[in-house]
């Protein structure tokens, strides 16, 4: 029985399109990987799936029957669940709330019926195994007992087919193998799913069948027993396109920058063990990599917000202590965040006092006071050079477009001075005309003898721009090439875990 089919859907935003007549189809009781890199268009399909966006071409059937969501309610009745990456469950109230929260059973009085509420939610445990107090406070539960209270909830809502993004991301190996036991549950009540994911091996376990995507469009459908992990990874990678080509660099020189035995507990995120590298004046060193390789933790680190375990860094041959981001600014390092909005931005701020917020100093009088005509003259000399298109310099960064807000974060750190430019995801959500002029920026920079890290999970952003690349995966650095030597189908294997003769690391 077709419980999901989806047929020729399309949907494009400004400057991108998302998606372009993507077809697939899911059956009862089968689990479907759906992969492809970052910026695939998985996230817009599950995203479609759920009600989120609308397709703007092509027709959805659920169970057979045409449907068009506005909203992801009508998306739930019809049996669709997300279960995200990031769990959506209430941490201070029960399991049994957790479960039944919207559907709560209701007493003749109009109270909630808790008796009523207890069962239920026992009923959709027990489906998945017990072994969960429904009267439990989910805050007192490990991350794999929650992932079992989020499938509980979607299992009480009579949910038929099920989305799980990046599913095992926080989950220890053992919780993993309990959650792919939930799965075989799941199948054999009928229930659909789509496993979004970039472990090849996960997909190679429980997967019924696979669908690629690249750059919003199909690239294949098939199925695990007649694949290898290295045909789908070519599936994944394609043929690189180089918009720009690595510039040349005095590669005698001796590093501006160094790094060794770096390594971190992993606090925030994923942890790192024994980093180790060189960068040199003029040159563009590429760090990739996918979810939990601990891209955005290293670069975190070097600018003072990760702590780490142990760290030796030089500049200009002499020892460092980063321990903070003021220390790294003192230092000569600046940081482009991965996430503008959350710690490259504050939004209801004008585009001048963005730009000259991480130099202040240079725009104060002798009592602090601030001279805005200075404020005004440098905020129009990066809006110039940056071709930053806004109405006026003091128009709030919020309402302005992704790669213009990204062109105010990076002008806000050129302006000081840095030796080494750290930038994180530096085109992510931005549109193709301005992935272009970043690029070049960042090119340029380096041409001027500028030190630049660039951290990127796109890896054709990385062989356009980089001198040299480092792959991470799970915290380590696991490869390393030469511009002239890196290949982005060997570079997505590394990253993804996977050796040549397809062991997993």
């Amino acid at each position: 029985m077709n419980r999901l089919e989806v047929k020729n859907v399309s949907k494009s935003f400004p400057g991108v399109k998302a998606l372009e007549n993507v077809s697939l189809e899911l059956n009862a009781g089968e689990v479907l990987g759906l992969l492809g890199e970052n910026g695939a268009g998985k996230s817009t399909l599950a995203k479609i799936l759920n009600g989120i966006h609308s397709p703007d071409e092509g027709e959805l059937r659920v169970n057979g029957k045409t449907v068009k969501f506005k909203n992801p309610g009508e998306a739930k009745n019809h049996g669709i669940a997300m279960i995200h990456q990031e769990l959506s469950l209430m941490r201070n109230m029960s399991v049994m709330e957790n479960i039944m929260i919207g559907s709560e059973p209701i007493t003749g009085m109009g109270t909630v019926d808790f008796s009523g509420e207890y069962d239920a939610a026992k009923e959709a445990l027990d489906k998945l195994g017990g072994g969960i107090n429904p009267v439990e406070k989910v805050e007192n539960l490990g991350v794999g007992a929650q992932q079992k209270v989020e499938i509980a909830r979607a299992l009480s809502q009579s949910s038929s087919i099920f989305i799980m993004d990046e599913a095992t991301s926080s989950l220890t190996n053992e919780e993993i193998n309990k959650l792919f036991e939930l799965i075989d549950e799941l199948k054999k009540n009928g229930v659909a799913i789509i496993y979004i994911t970039h472990k090849l091996e996960e997909v190679f376990r429980i997967c019924d069948k696979i669908t690629v995507l690249r750059n919003g469009k199909l690239i294949g459908n098939v199925l695990p027993e007649e694949v290898s992990m290295n045909q789908v990874v070519s599936m994944i990678a394609g043929k690189a396109v180089k918009d720009l080509s690595p510039h040349e660099f005095n590669s005698k020189e001796g590093p501006v920058f160094e790094v060794k035995d770096l390594s971190s507990r992993g606090v925030t995120g994923t942890k790192l063990e024994d980093i180790n590298f060189k960068l040199r004046a003029g040159e563009i060193l590429g760090i990739t990599g996918l979810l939990e390789a601990g891209k955005t933790e290293l670069s975190r680190a070097l600018w003072g917000m990760e702590p780490c375990e142990s760290a030796e860094i030089y500049l200009d041959g002499n020892r460092v202590d980063i321990n903070s981001p003021k220390v790294a600014l003192n230092n000569g390092l600046a940081h482009v965040p991965e996430d503008r909005h959350l710690h490259g931005l504050i939004p209801n701020m004008d585009v001048a006092k963005n730009i000259t917020l991480a130099k202040l100093e240079e725009i104060c009088s002798m009592n602090s006071l601030i001279n805005f005509p200075e404020e005004v003259k440098i905020s129009q000399n990066w809006i110039e050079n940056f071709k930053i298109a806004v109405s006026s310099y003091r128009q709030k960064v919020k309402n302005l477009s992704g790669g213009n807000q990204q062109k105010v974060v990076l002008s806000k750190w050129l302006q000081t001075k840095p030796r080494v430019l750290v930038i994180d995801e530096p085109t992510r959500g931005i549109d193709v005309g301005a992935k272009e002029e970043i690029r070049k920026q960042i090119q340029f920079l380096a041409k001027e003898g500028m030190a630049v890290l660039l951290f990127s999970s796109e890896i054709d952003e990385v062989l356009s721009l980089a001198n040299n690349i480092l792959v991470l995966c799970k915290g380590r650095i696991i490869a390393e090439y030469k511009s002239e030597d890196a290949d982005k189908e060997r570079i997505l294997a590394n990253a993804m875990g996977i050796k040549q003769d397809e062991e997993v690391i």
